[in-house]
């Protein structure tokens, strides 16, 4: 049998109605546009890893890389937000700071719009490095203090430390995800059933290690976070960028020509 070599199109029949997300074959995050197949890679080893294919997935939340815009509260303004502090997954120095205060607290910061639960399963991301704190602990929640379900990961060992659920507020199942992401980033995620019908926000808390919660800060240490997203789905789909409005990702959709295998 004689192999032979068919261009990607010959073979393949890609469209995608909307831009989407990959990381490059220098382990950069870009947007690539429409009908435009997303060949991606490992952004720390640089292998590839072949053709980014998902279903249609929306990113709930607004400004999901400018946690100093008005979209996010400062529970209790318990964080303090520096703008553009370090170089993000996309090579931009588009990644925030968020600091703790020197006072006793639950530093966290939360969209500042809810949306109306309509599917079982949902999950919250978001690509975080640690400078000072190492734990940051990701929540689904509705209004401040009726959390559904969190999690916690450690940014120093790349660890999820744990997961918890508040069942009497109908939260079910949580899944933690942590992997490396570009630039010393990982990206962490946590996903759960919720009630249907339920008002929920998404939420960035963080820790002074893996327990605790509420703390003392120094005033000057926390993480860096870039790239939040909350979406419909059983499980975390790659990052889509918003501004002013959510934004959806179109269904990857191929077709492969047996006729030119």
């Amino acid at each position: 049998m004689t192999l032979v070599t068919k261009p990607f199109g010959d073979i393949i029949t890609f469209s995608r109605a909307s831009g989407g997300g990959r990381f490059n074959s220098s382990g950069v995050y870009e947007w690539v546009g429409n009908d435009v197949p997303r060949l991606t890679y490992d952004p720390v080893t640089l292998q590839p890893l072949g053709l980014l294919v998902e279903e249609q997935r929306t990113n709930l939340l607004t400004r999901s890389s400018a946690f100093d815009n008005a979209s996010w509260v400062r529970v209790n303004s318990s964080v303090a937000v520096t703008p553009n502090a370090v170089v993000a997954p996309d090579g931009t120095m588009t990644a925030d700071k968020l600091i703790e205060p020197a006072i006793l607290t639950s530093p966290t910061i939360i969209q500042n719009t809810a949306v109306t639960i309509v599917n079982a399963s949902y999950s919250i991301s978001a690509h975080a490095k640690p400078d000072g704190r190492n734990f940051v602990r990701l929540q689904l929640e509705s209004t401040i203090g009726t959390v559904y379900a969190g999690a916690r990961f450690n940014l120093a060992t790349g660890a999820v430390v744990g997961t918890d659920i508040v069942v009497t507020n109908g939260g079910s199942n949580p899944v933690a995800t942590i992997t490396p992401a570009a630039n010393g980033f990982f990206r962490v995620s946590l996903t759960a059933t919720l009630p249907a019908g339920a008002l929920l926000r998404g939420a960035y808390r963080l820790m002074e290690d893996a327990t605790g919660f509420s703390y003392t800060g120094d005033g000057a240490s926390g993480i860096y976070i870039w790239g939040a997203q909350l979406e419909a789905g059983a499980f975390p789909t790659s990052y889509i960028p918003t501004v002013a409005s959510q934004v959806t990702r179109a269904a990857d959709i191929i077709t492969i020509n047996t006729g030119a295998v």
